[in-house]
């Protein structure tokens, strides 16, 4: 199966794809406006479909994109090295401008609240996003009408600033956040993550990491009773668990006011203690939530000296 698994994951998402390809052909969807803020949800089925409609812009060469100074070119662009930033730009954001409207708004019959909200940096490859959420859907047993909020699809990107409020309400809806994470590490080192981290855990719900070959649900388990479908990238999470909230070189954010307002947030989750002492906190908090692919790739590889590392960090049971 290892040898062949990618082959079989991707047969697995085009015959779903071309399945559900059939059914919305045989009726166009209407679109409609989303005025609730906790309704912002998209369908699995509709995420596919626009996934379908980006690589096949991707096969034509972006027909219709003018190449600008100083950019990438559209030209050149594959599905393989697609960034999200790009899918915006070239697609959403004259899209929304068209229309007035999100892409949400676009493709939907009606307003739905989503249940998975989808973390992730725009620097990810696009195909990565869409690998994890697959891979997550396949783990947690989900229909094609499941919603889920994705900021990219479902907020209107002809907005220059889009308001906070919707994303707060989006994350009080769902019921399990999925971070995804690319390949290279400044992929995980967008602030925004760590403080819908901070959201999700402070709340009870359910924390869920995902790559492109699998994902790992940090706190409630898959169907199966597994907390790993798929493998989840060991590197990465080794990267989460080191992240020191303090450091600088920590994170890459445009406006200073947002990290400001994450690390206030962060400061202020943890009740009677210490600015320092609640960064530490949340930092202890996010190496229990990876310990598991990084204690087993650990493992793997007889590195005692990590399983030492992880074993003694505060209130992480191994059982």
């Amino acid at each position: 199966f290892k040898e062949h698994e990618d082959k079989f994951v991707g047969l697995n998402s085009l015959v779903r794809g071309t399945v559900m390809g059939s059914i919305e052909g045989g009726s166009a969807s209407k679109g409609c406006k989303v005025e609730d803020d906790t309704l912002r949800g998209i369908s699995i089925a509709q995420l596919r479909s626009f996934a379908r409609e980006i690589r096949q812009q991707c096969e034509l060469g972006w027909p219709g994109v003018q190449v600008q100074p100083g950019s990438a070119d559209p030209r050149e662009a594959t599905w393989e090295t697609l960034p999200m930033s790009d899918v915006v730009h070239w697609f959403l954001r004259p899209l929304c401008v068209e229309k007035g409207c999100a892409y949400l708004e676009h493709v939907s019959d009606r307003p739905r609240p989503p249940h998975i909200y989808v973390s992730h940096s725009w620097r990810n490859l696009f195909a990565d996003t869409i690998a994890a959420v697959e891979w997550l859907v396949e783990a947690r047993q989900l229909t094609d009408s499941t919603a889920i909020f994705i900021d990219a699809c479902c907020i209107n990107q002809s907005q220059e600033t889009p308001p906070d409020h919707v994303f707060q309400a989006c994350m009080d809806q769902a019921s399990e956040l999925l971070v995804c994470c690319g390949a290279e590490r400044i992929t995980v080192t967008c602030a925004w993550i760590y403080y819908e981290c901070l959201k999700f855990t402070t709340g009870g719900k359910c924390v869920t990491f995902g790559c492109n070959t699998g994902v790992f649900a940090c706190s409630s388990a898959f169907p199966d009773g597994g907390h790993e479908f798929g493998v989840m990238d060991a590197n990465i999470a080794r990267f989460l668990s080191l992240v020191k909230i303090d450091d600088p070189s920590t994170f890459y954010i445009t406006e200073k006011e947002d990290l400001d307002f994450i690390k206030d947030s962060i400061a202020t989750a943890f009740e009677g203690l210490s600015r320092e002492e609640a960064f530490t906190r949340f930092e202890q908090r996010l190496r229990r939530l990876v310990a598991g692919p990084v204690l087993r790739d650990a493992a793997l590889n007889n590195d005692a000296e990590e399983i030492r590392r992880f074993c003694s960090c505060p209130g992480l049971s191994l059982r």
